[in-house]
């Protein structure tokens, strides 16, 4: 991503920039806070399956 603002062209915008820039505007507090609870969730998932795949060995 970064390296694609500093390859294109003025007035150029490549899939990945276009899709950042509608996404900016649209970030509000509860978004953070769902994604923070979505990441958190599937951190605490794998945690799990990692400890029960291990008794199992």
């Amino acid at each position: 991503m970064i390296i694609t603002e500093f390859v294109k062209s003025a007035g150029q915008d490549t899939l990945p920039t276009y899709m950042l820039g509608q996404l900016r505007p649209a970030l509000t507090p509860e978004v953070n806070a769902i994604s923070t609870a979505l990441l958190a969730l599937t951190v605490l998932i794998l945690i799990v399956f990692v400890f029960i795949t291990k008794k199992r060995a």
